[in-house]
């Protein structure tokens, strides 16, 4: 593995690059002559988790292609080229692309803040190169503080119980607390009463404990479904 360009390198172009935008985007309305400051790169749309709330698995039948690793390196360098500094590799399920390692290690050789998210399945797997690779942060997607309703939600039994295994393993082998362990918890009715508990729980075992409200996003997002699909993870407002 190449020598990696430390991301405190690249403050003084953040800076230049978070200026440009605010400049030229919000206050003179003309067209950003630099890159936006973060990316979150859909690395793919496969996956081994079949959560209720998401489409990707519909997605990777309408879009089965992939981009070849030659042109997603490109794609990287182009990124940092703009002026970027964080980029964030998110599915699917992003241990299921063979693009995801080599990219990686090229905006990490550019000095780019790099951070994953995953549903923790094959996370102790892959632990030993997330570390080596200096990977920034890491987030594992937790439903629940309970095993066997995390893993109902999600449809992989297991998952729970490896991705707990795939944080401990990561903290064991990982140096001054880099990779930074981060839960996100999606916020659902079934889940609504007790998040407080749950977070309370994750906070024993990560670095930061998240929540996120389910979102419609984009057409082509894995977390685009139709209301009625959602109808049973959704809460109303007003009853809580």
């Amino acid at each position: 593995i190449a020598n990696f360009v430390p991301a405190s390198s690249r403050l003084f172009s953040a800076f230049i690059t978070l200026t440009a935008n605010i400049l030229f985007g919000r206050i003179l309305n003309l067209k950003i002559p630099r890159g936006p400051l973060v990316v979150t790169w859909l690395v793919t749309f496969d996956c081994n988790a079949f959560c209720g709330f998401c489409g990707t698995h519909t997605l990777k039948k309408k879009f089965p292609e992939t981009i070849s690793l030659s042109r997603a390196l490109e794609i990287a360098d182009e990124i940092a080229d703009a002026g970027t500094w964080v980029v964030g590799f998110t599915g699917g399920e992003v241990f299921m692309s063979p693009l995801l390692f080599p990219l990686i290690e090229r905006l990490k050789q550019r000095g780019l803040v790099v951070y994953i998210v995953t549903n923790g399945l094959n996370l102790k797997n892959h632990a030993a190169k997330l570390v080596e690779l200096k990977v920034d942060f890491i987030q594992v997607s937790l439903d629940y503080s309970q095993a066997s309703k995390h893993d109902y939600n999600r449809k992989v039994r297991g998952l729970f119980k490896s991705a707990l295994e795939g944080i401990e393993e990561i903290k064991k082998i990982r140096k001054s607390n880099i990779p930074v362990i981060k839960s996100n918890t999606v916020i659902m009715k079934d889940n609504l009463d007790s998040i407080d508990e749950i977070l309370d729980y994750l906070e024993t075992v990560v670095d930061k404990a998240h929540a996120q409200p389910i979102s419609f996003e984009y057409e082509s997002s894995p977390h685009h479904r139709g209301i009625n699909r959602m109808k049973n993870y959704i809460f109303e407002a007003d009853k809580h």
